[in-house]
């Protein structure tokens, strides 16, 4: 199998949809929030600072509104640049996310063939998942129920 064909699709990352999205969404919500917040009061600041300034300094009228006036495009530009930052986050959180709800697949199937009766069902999880100690302990009472034991 060639690097190409072992790559995972960026749907694959989705595994529990609700879940993931729910906590993405919420983290990129608060955050974009918090920078729109801190983003529109430094706006406002500066426009009354601008302002005070051409109060102060005596500078034209028209010089000053111009100032002011600039501000309302760099506001879009900044607005733009957190929409594209809260899309990276998002992404990032559904891929991070992906480890803790991508094991939660192959031990809910490990323990619906326990209730079964197939005590041979073994859990594997991939290099890096978390949950490798649910796994152990899991593997652990499969081999145990499988020889009998108590």
């Amino acid at each position: 199998m060639n690097r190409k064909d072992n790559r995972r699709s960026i749907l694959g990352l989705v595994v529990r949809p609700r879940e993931q999205l729910r906590m993405a969404a919420s983290i990129t919500g608060w955050a974009v929030l918090i920078t729109f917040a801190l983003v529109i009061s430094v706006v406002i600041s500066l426009r009354g600072f601008i302002e005070r300034w051409s109060d102060m300094t005596g500078v034209d009228a028209e010089v000053a509104s111009i100032f002011r006036n600039s501000l309302v495009p760099a506001l879009g530009l900044v607005a733009f640049t957190l929409i594209a930052l809260a899309l990276l986050v998002l992404f990032l959180i559904v891929k991070r996310s992906h480890r803790y709800y991508g094991p939660l697949i192959p031990i809910q199937r490990h323990i619906d063939n326990m209730i079964k009766g197939d005590f041979t069902s073994r859990v594997h999880l991939r290099d890096g998942d978390e949950m490798m100690e649910l796994r152990d302990s899991l593997n652990k009472l499969a081999e145990t129920l499988q020889s009998g034991k108590r």
